[in-house]
């Protein structure tokens, strides 16, 4: 089954040598089936095609969070979203950028590096989940009067399932 999606996929890369489309699925595919570095490789083509398709560059991004190449991942969500058009997709980006620094950090650094990003979430689109963990970031920062103010907004805003 899988060296024949792989047929497919060397077939449509082929037919279309210019879709950045047809080798980003081939990327997802081969990241579901485990070949991280083969992903990648496709990935990297699949930008060199066309460097200003958001929706390619946030897939890599994903596919880079799994592969631990933080740098790469934080680079590529801020690019991802400094391109995106659609105010929900490019929340989405700074809102995966956000949780990168939870994950690649501790504490108050953490929490200072996730601040401008989940801002920037927020001035996007609100998202109830992206506002209460703004205000849990802005908590441990310190910053109560925003965190209440956060936390309050939270409660009236869509869920990122919404709209």
């Amino acid at each position: 089954m899988c060296k024949e999606a792989r047929d497919l996929f060397g077939r449509a890369a082929g037919a279309a040598p210019d879709n950045s489309h047809v080798l980003q699925a081939w990327a997802v595919f081969e990241k579901q089936q485990g070949n991280l570095d083969g992903a990648h490789n496709l990935f990297e083509r699949a930008v060199a095609l066309d460097p200003r398709d958001a929706y390619v560059i946030q897939a890599w991004a994903v596919l880079e969070r799994s592969r631990k190449q933080w740098q790469l991942a934080k680079s590529s969500f801020e690019d991802a979203a400094s391109l995106e058009r659609k105010p929900k997709s490019r929340a989405w980006c700074y809102w995966d950028r956000a949780k990168l620094a939870n994950e690649t950090g501790r504490g108050l650094e953490a929490a200072r590096e996730a601040l401008p990003f989940l801002e920037k979430s927020v001035e996007a689109f609100p998202m109830a989940e992206v506002l209460r963990e703004l205000a849990s970031v802005c908590d441990v920062l310190g910053l109560h009067d925003e965190s209440v103010r956060y936390a309050s907004l939270a409660r009236s805003a869509p869920t990122s399932r919404q709209r």
